[in-house]
């Protein structure tokens, strides 16, 4: 069985497990919000390193976004991105899966925002980028009303591989 088809039936099996939500405390208040739309884009070796011509690439997102309001103020927002689809290059064609687990914890009041975030990218196929996977699981905090990434203080890089994206922001070899 491919890495492929192993990591998109693990992202499948996380993406049930962590959309299935429930009101656990008097008062709180879910919501779910369910995205499907086109997703595409072009990597260049300028981009990543790894690719030895212009890559691009199309497929269809699915998301689901679950906001859960507390009685108290607080707010815990998990985001379940997975995008499948085809790429492509001069030197052959490819089956990608993009798998992203955001997880935001909203203190009531001020303070800042607690982040997690595991996000993976895998190609398998026949050409010259068979075999280009990266990804990360991060944990950060960050200003709330400032953006959510990239990271802003107390980056904790729990598990880099490949080369995915810079804690700064400046994209590599992630291309959604």
């Amino acid at each position: 069985m491919s890495i492929v088809r192993k990591l998109f039936g693990v992202v499948l099996l996380v993406l049930l497990f962590v959309s299935v939500s429930a009101t656990s405390a008097t008062g709180s208040s879910t919501t779910r919000q369910v995205i499907r739309n086109p997703a595409s884009f072009t990597m260049t070796p300028a981009q990543c390193s790894h690719l030895k011509v212009p890559l691009s690439g199309s497929g269809q997102l699915y998301e689901v976004i679950t906001t859960t309001t507390h009685s108290n103020g607080s707010v815990h927002i998990t985001d379940d991105a997975l995008i499948t689809g085809n790429a492509w290059d001069s030197t052959g064609s490819y089956r990608f899966i993009y798998a992203n687990h955001f997880v935001q914890d909203i203190p009531a009041g001020s303070g800042p925002v607690k982040a997690f975030m595991i996000d993976s990218f895998a190609l398998s196929g026949h050409g010259s980028a068979a075999g280009l996977r990266n990804g990360f699981i991060w944990k950060w905090n960050f200003t709330q009303g400032a953006p959510s990434f990239p990271p802003e203080f107390n980056l904790q890089q729990i598990l880099t591989f490949g080369d995915p994206i810079t804690p700064a922001g400046e994209s590599h070899c992630d291309p959604l």
